[in-house]
């Protein structure tokens, strides 16, 4: 049977304060969460990566994430 995870950890290029993510442009992770919807997504970056809400607009299938953990 497959495992069904409670949390999944997402890698960030980027990200913004709202909680959406620069991811590294496959849309697996984007796919994934959208498929289950229950899932909890957290983002792991650097704080470098924190980006200005202006800076990039999120799109119809983009999944924000619920926090991003940082160094």
């Amino acid at each position: 049977q497959p495992c069904q995870p409670d949390v999944v950890l997402v890698p960030c290029v980027g990200f913004t304060p709202d909680g959406y993510r620069l991811g590294y442009g496959g849309g697996y992770f984007d796919r994934y969460l959208a498929a289950n919807p229950d899932i909890t997504a957290i983002g792991v970056s650097w704080a470098i990566g924190q980006l200005n809400a202006q800076a990039l607009q999120p799109e119809a299938h983009d999944v924000p994430l619920l926090c991003v953990l940082t160094e």
